[in-house]
């Protein structure tokens, strides 16, 4: 390639020269032929203006033959030597044009006109040799028009020879223009082209898998690199195919070993499994496993040895677990590959073979070691990193194996103790319903379970018993509506609801109503046989379920007689009040009308002038209306609005109050009342109000509890806490 280079190189390098010398001497021709055109040029002008001086010379003369003027005035001598001059300049002008017979006849006509001149000086001229001058001025004016044209003649040829040096110029570029691009051609061709042609068959024939096909070595020097990196490029993919096909034999012996191990097995099938796949795809002499697994009895240990699958006896195991690299290898967690097992003390301890290749792998899932897995063939340096990497992945494959089987077991051994467990969660489930239901058949209150029918589920004894008064067999699966109708009928229990329910209601629906499983309260009156009253407060609760529609409802009964009791106690209190509030009003307006008399009787008897029977009467009148004042003290304390405030209270006043207060309405109930009150009495911290209220309906209540009359003790002590 490079000579041709050169070559072309040559080539292009002479004709440049040429191009460049041929335009130098163009260019050289050029700018003589350009300077001639500026003298000419120049010669032209001067010509023109020469040309008009003449022919001024001539109009002057032409007017002295046509006027009569004296031949000597001044003015005709200056006309004749201005022509003079003129003629003498075109003259020497010819003269550098080259114009020589125009020169010499200009010449001859100047002497004319200096003869003329001279005659003229000397006043001897005639008409006839100033008409003689005037013809030699036509002659220069001839003359000059023939240089003129021989000027214009001399332009034109110069610029013809211009346009034939620039078109030889061009022709000259074009063929050196042609000579290069034919050089260029043929070096791309022969330099280039064709290389690049074989290079391009060779990477076909390598794409169609021909990894023979070799370069030619005819090849220019240059493309010598490219050869070899195309034998390179060769023996990559070499490598590269044997490679895949090394692959290809590890992805189908995983794909057997995957296929072989699917499904559930145990930990022996999987051993023996796998051991037949290497001793059927692999070229080696042995291969054993060795599983050690945790929680198993004794270790499990397979060798297939000449395509003879055999168990290893537990001496034989615990010898190459104590000595050899198997044991090895299961404590490290690691491979060993020998290359010659004549070398290893630990493969001579539990082997018979002291020569050949041996490959020992851990078989383990993350920190968990399974056992272990050992190939062997005669062969010395027999296995390779590829080796390494396929038994790496079956080693995976069988302890992922050996992992789902195990966990296997344990979820079927953990599947036989949920079984288990649940069978005594059953047994603890029916022990949890019976006290459940111990439980519901205790509580105080009394339940029962309906549901969107009105039907009876469940009655716990409360309400079996202790309400209704019959037993749970004779009233579970009973209609709500029937239970109540039928004991109605039997007289043995009056059900009369106090009331409508919130909800608007009612306990018992009537007849072909459905029955509301709507939350709903109730107070119920019930009536037994012999005419026992019982108050009851009913809730309905409606139990929801998963979609939120309540198909059931649980009702309680709680006795509230007790509560009933206390409320009318209440209402009598609050009736009791009204009166306490109605006996101090009537006080506060008796008392100021009292305090009048008394005033007016203590001052009738601080009279002097009354006697002394009359002063009898008057504190006699005056005790029994300071009785009556202190009465209506005790009527207006009776009744105050309640302080919430504390206070030191004496005890022992409070209760005389308040007996004061009772007195007369015992005695008309035929109640004695005395009192047992301890002197030196402490105050106590509490409400006066409140506490009067309360001592108040004690007394009252022990009234109402002696119809026929007794008698009431009050009494009061200190004791130490």
């Amino acid at each position: 390639m490079t000579r041709h280079l050169r070559l072309s190189l040559g080539y292009s390098i002479a004709i440049l020269i040429v191009v460049l010398l041929s335009g130098a001497l163009i260019s050289r021709q050029i700018g003589e032929h350009r300077r001639q055109q500026i003298a000419l040029l120049s010669l032209h002008e001067q010509s023109l203006l020469q040309h008009a001086l003449i022919h001024e010379s001539e109009v002057s003369l032409v007017k002295l033959a046509q006027t009569d003027a004296h031949l000597a005035d001044p003015t005709t001598r200056a006309t004749f030597d201005r022509a003079a001059a003129t003629l003498h300049t075109s003259a020497n002008l010819l003269q550098l044009q080259n114009a020589f017979p125009e020169a010499i006849r200009l010449s001859t006509a100047i002497i004319d006109l200096e003869q003329a001149a001279q005659a003229v000086s000397a006043e001897q001229i005639g008409f006839d040799r100033l008409l003689k001058a005037q013809a030699a001025v036509e002659e220069c004016l001839s003359a000059y028009s023939y240089a003129q044209e021989a000027h214009m003649r001399a332009l034109s040829d110069i610029g013809s020879s211009q346009r034939a040096t620039t078109t030889i110029y061009s022709i000259v570029v074009a063929l050196a223009t042609l000579a290069a691009i034919a050089g260029v051609i043929y070096t791309f061709h022969y330099a280039l082209t064709l290389p690049l042609r074989l290079l391009s068959v060779g990477l076909a024939a390598i794409g169609r898998g021909d990894l023979d096909h070799q370069l030619p070595s005819t090849l220019p020097v240059e493309f010598h690199p490219i050869i070899q990196g195309y034998d390179q490029l060769r023996q990559v993919l070499h490598d590269r195919q044997d490679a895949l096909t090394i692959q290809l034999r590890r992805t189908s012996l995983l794909t057997q070993i995957s296929i072989e191990l699917r499904g559930t097995l145990s930990q022996r099938v999987i051993a023996e499994r796998v051991l037949r796949v290497l001793g059927s795809n692999l070229p080696i002499d042995q291969a054993t496993i060795i599983l050690n697994l945790v929680g198993s009895p004794s270790p499990i240990g397979l060798r297939l040895e000449h395509k003879r699958l055999s168990s290893l006896d537990d001496q034989r195991i615990s010898q190459m677990l104590s000595h050899g690299l198997e044991g090895y290898v299961q404590q490290q967690g690691g491979s060993i590959v020998l290359t010659d097992v004549g070398h290893s003390e630990r493969w001579l301890a539990s082997s018979s073979y002291n020569e050949g290749s041996v490959i020992v792998l851990a078989i383990r899932q993350d920190t968990l070691t399974f056992g272990s897995l050992t190939i062997y063939t005669h062969q010395p340096q027999a296995f390779t990193n590829h080796d390494l990497l396929l038994m790496e992945g079956i080693v995976a494959q069988t302890s992922m194996a050996i992992s789902l089987s195990l966990r296997f077991q344990s979820e079927r051994q953990q599947r036989d103790q949920a079984i288990a467990l649940l069978e005594m969660s059953r047994d603890e489930l029916q022990r949890s319903r019976d006290l459940l239901r111990i439980v519901f058949d205790h509580l105080p209150e009394g339940l029962t379970l309906l549901d969107a029918q009105g039907r009876i589920l469940a009655a716990n004894n409360a309400f079996c018993r202790g309400i209704v008064g019959q037993p749970p067999k004779s009233i579970v699966s009973k209609g709500y509506h029937q239970l109540w109708i039928d004991l109605s009928q039997q007289s043995e229990l009056s059900l009369i609801p106090q009331g409508p329910s919130e909800s608007g209601i009612p306990l018992v629906p009537v007849d072909n109503e459905p029955f509301p499983v709507i939350a709903a309260t109730w107070r119920v009156l019930c009536t037994d046989i012999v005419g026992q009253e019982r108050w009851y407060a009913v809730d309905r609760i409606p139990i929801n379920q998963a979609s939120g529609q309540a198909e059931q409802c649980l009702e309680r009964w709680r006795d509230i007689t007790h509560q009933e009791a206390l409320q009318r106690r209440l209402l009598v209190h609050e009736q009791l009040t009204s009166l306490g509030r109605l006996a101090a009003s009537v006080a506060h307006e008796v008392g100021n009308p009292l305090q009048s008399a008394l005033g007016c009787l203590d001052l009738c008897r601080t009279d002097t002038g009354i006697g002394e029977t009359t002063r009898e009467y008057l504190d006699l009148a005056l005790g029994e209306l300071d009785r009556m004042s202190r009465t209506m003290a005790s009527l207006r304390n009776l009744y105050r609005p309640p302080q919430i405030s504390w206070e030191q209270v004496d005890l022992n006043q409070l209760l005389r109050q308040v007996g004061q207060f009772t007195q007369r309405q015992l005695e008309r109930a035929h109640v004695h009342m005395d009192f047992d009150l301890a002197e030196r009495l402490p105050p106590i911290s509490g409400q006066p109000d409140a506490l009067r209220q309360v001592f108040l309906n004690l007394i009252l209540n022990a009234q109402e509890a002696m119809p026929r009359g007794g008698g009431i003790h009050i009494h009061t002590t200190r004791k130490a806490t």
